[in-house]
């Protein structure tokens, strides 16, 4: 599989090759993170499509349905006889739907909400206010509904102009939910959205007037991507964006600390906001850290037959995590905890490195992690000692020989590329491994270079920091001038 990026960031042009472990190292600020993003992006935003447009439609109906009924002001004072002094106006029995609209029982039944919203519009148009215009046109109803509408007309007017909007706001929801039957605005939209998150709503160059930024993801079977975007929105030429995802769960780790932070909430009904969206519902998408949170907080368990097969390729590796990371980990309302040796230990109060292990070691234990999981590493050895970068480099290796995880990972740390790329030659995988160099232009802009057939570029361009810093500490430590230190 190989992404083709252009005019992205400060990415000018360029292909990555995304077949088990891609390493990218570079100087700061030259783009190393603008691949992460963009993969992350894509693929968050299509896992689990039609759970997230499942999830979209209940609540963009719901939120539809209480606009409907504010509309609906005298029908819902008729609805409640407890507002006059004899019985009131009955509501017919065949209005089943308009009953559960003002006893707020609509929402029993949520997997069924779009068929109800269906059959409420139905109901409201053939809901006959002549039937009811001599008893809603009497003294008593209209000095009551126009001291509570501030409206001075006729009842039963008010009350069929009142069902005239009801009804156009519900045709045109039932219009927006048949509009997209192939899920191609959705999915563009989705994808949009997550990309504006991602990349702070600065996806294309802004150092650069460009017409537009493309990005594809294909290979030679297959297209799972491609598009070009404006500053505004993803081009929409009639067709697919999006063909289908290899992954089913893709995690962005670029902060230890999401694992001593709580999720965030949402306005929304109770788990209806796991995925807060897009095509329907214009809030804001969640963030990779927000994903990251909750899939460490997820409190499934294991089910016997889970117990009974274990996944055995993960047996090494969970070991080797087990001996940094030996305990287990406690989430209650009462806060976050490591256990280990009978002792409760704040999370926060674990070293920065360990939480970077913990990160890994949650994810393996939830069952987050198999061959159809995409893993993202922003230079994930910023907290770690030497000792523990080697041990890191060890897993991942590992993650993607025997499990099949496909790691892409950002590093500017000699030792931790060393460590990867002795690992990658120790257990075999040469063939599944790809090494990039970000290579800044004379205008700022950003290429990637392939460098498999010489890895010794990366370990100059490291070695060329230190051996200046050695410089200048020989300077000072031997007394030597500036001019002396060529000698």
């Amino acid at each position: 599989m190989e992404l083709t990026i252009k005019n992205i960031g400060i990415v000018k042009e360029s292909r990555i090759k995304l077949d088990g472990l891609t390493v990218i190292t570079g100087k700061n600020n030259s783009g190393k993170t603008t691949v992460g993003r963009v993969v992350y992006s894509l693929f968050d935003s299509v896992t689990d499509i039609k759970d997230k447009v499942r999830i979209d439609k209940i609540n963009f109906i719901i939120k539809k349905i209480n606009k409907t009924e504010n509309k609906l002001t005298v029908l819902k004072l008729l609805k409640q006889p407890e507002n006059f002094d004899d019985d009131g106006i009955d509501m017919p029995n065949s209005k089943k739907c308009i009953q559960k609209l003002f006893n707020n029982r609509y929402m029993d039944d949520l997997l069924n909400i779009e068929k109800y919203l269906i059959e409420l519009n139905s109901e409201l148009k053939s809901f006959d206010t002549k039937k009811f215009e001599k008893e809603l046109e009497t003294w008593e109803f209209e000095k009551f509904i126009m001291s509570r509408t501030n409206k001075n007309d006729i009842v039963s007017v008010i009350l069929e102009d009142e069902i005239i909007a009801a009804t156009a706001e519900l045709d045109n929801v039932i219009s927006i939910l048949r509009s997209d039957d192939e899920l191609i605005d959705y999915t563009r939209e989705n994808i949009y959205r997550t990309l504006l998150e991602e990349f702070n709503e600065e996806i294309l160059p802004i150092n650069r007037d460009v017409e537009y930024g493309s990005i594809k993801i294909a290979d030679a079977d297959s297209i799972y991507f491609n598009m070009k975007l404006t500053n505004s929105s993803i081009i929409d030429n009639g067709q697919p964006i999006f063909y289908k995802t290899p992954y089913t769960h893709v995690f962005f780790i670029d902060n230890p600390f999401v694992l001593e932070e709580s999720p965030r909430f949402y306005q929304g009904f109770n788990d209806l906001e796991n995925y807060s969206v897009s095509f329907f519902n214009r809030k804001r998408i969640r963030s990779h850290g927000e994903n990251l949170r909750r899939a460490i907080l997820d409190s499934r368990r294991a089910s016997v037959l889970e117990y009974l097969n274990p996944d055995n390729s993960l047996l090494a590796i969970k070991q080797l995590v087990s001996k940094i990371i030996p305990g287990e980990f406690e989430f209650t309302r009462e806060g976050k905890f490591y256990i280990v040796n009978d002792h409760k230990i704040n999370i926060k109060n674990l070293a920065t490195g360990s939480k970077m292990f913990s990160l890994l070691k949650l994810l393996i234990d939830k069952d987050k992690v198999d061959m159809n999981t995409i893993i993202i590493l922003d230079e994930p050895e910023a907290h770690l000692h030497p000792e523990w970068q080697n041990s890191f480099a060890e897993i991942i290796v590992l993650l993607v020989k025997e499990v099949g995880v496909n790691i892409l990972l950002t590093s500017h740390s000699p030792n931790f590329v060393l460590a990867i790329e002795a690992y990658m030659r120790k257990y075999e995988i040469i063939k599944k491994t790809n090494f990039y160099q970000t290579d800044v232009q004379d205008n700022g802009t950003v290429e990637y270079k392939c460098v498999n057939e010489d890895l010794g570029e990366i370990y100059t361009d490291f070695m060329e920091s230190f051996s200046y810093a050695k410089e200048v500490r020989d300077n000072y430590y031997y007394g030597l001038d500036e001019d002396d230190s060529d000698v």
